[in-house]
């Protein structure tokens, strides 16, 4: 009876390690993608840093998930969506998680908290009341991101919407009067204009679209093992833990 209890413990043993390996091999094996949205994920000095970039490194290390920096590719947003949509075997992040986002990914998080939001020049005398509002000034939008889809939703038509695929254009868009206002993250929208040595003072969020969370989105026919191992490994992460990476950015 012992000897055969031995036996079940060994074998038990060895299914868990088992299924520890695959599920590293899987997850660092992803292609795992992110774009330039500071100050969540970017590249500085030819390093990728940044609170979704080091959260991602911090779980990694906590659950021996095998990612390193030098696994995560940089692209630009549009094609890094369309790829985590198209490709088995990819991540994308950040990503804000919305309902009309929710079925076509799994999701590991959250990051952190996000708004986004309609930036523009003080004293431009933007209003947002109705569904005409924004369909009236032009609106500097990146392709496929989340604020695209919130002010179409919102109101705003392709006759009015300044689309482009970086967020540097839009910005300069704006800070030039080009357009009326730029839609996007407010956080990285600031970071992006303080960057580049614009006042921020001379620009005000006149529209809050969305307030919600980034989370690191897979292919939507990822396997439950591989989004787990990734969702434990952050929730094995410290509130300590967690703000540290915050402070440093924030």
């Amino acid at each position: 009876m012992r000897i055969f209890k031995s036996f079940l413990t060994v074998a038990a043993f060895l299914v868990t390690g088992l299924f520890a390996a695959n599920s590293l091999a899987e997850l660092k094996d992803y292609d795992v993608m992110t774009e330039t949205y500071p100050p969540y994920n970017f590249k500085q000095s030819g390093q990728l840093k940044g609170i979704a970039v080091e959260m991602l490194l911090a779980a990694s290390q906590k659950g021996e998930l095998g990612l390193s920096r030098d696994d995560i590719r940089l692209l630009p947003w549009a094609r890094g969506y369309q790829n985590v949509q198209e490709q088995p075997g990819s991540m994308l992040f950040s990503t804000t998680r919305t309902e009309s986002r929710e079925d076509l990914f799994r999701w590991a998080g959250p990051i952190t908290e996000t708004s986004v939001a309609l930036i523009a020049r003080k004293g431009a005398d933007l209003s947002f009341e109705n569904q005409s509002d924004y369909a009236s000034p032009t609106i500097a939008v990146v392709r496929d991101d989340v604020a695209e889809s919130l002010v179409r939703d919102k109101g705003a038509q392709d006759n009015n919407l300044d689309v482009t695929s970086r967020p540097e254009p839009a910005m300069r868009k704006l800070a030039a009067g080009r357009v009326d206002a730029w839609a996007y993250e407010a956080n990285v929208a600031f970071w992006l204009l303080n960057s580049e040595d614009y006042d921020t003072d001379n620009y005000e969020v006149v529209d809050v679209l969305s307030e919600s969370e980034l989370f690191y989105a897979f292919h939507k026919d990822t396997p439950d093992k591989v989004v787990d191992s990734l969702q434990d490994a952050l929730d094995a992460l410290s509130e300590k833990e967690r703000d540290k990476i915050l402070d440093q950015y924030l």
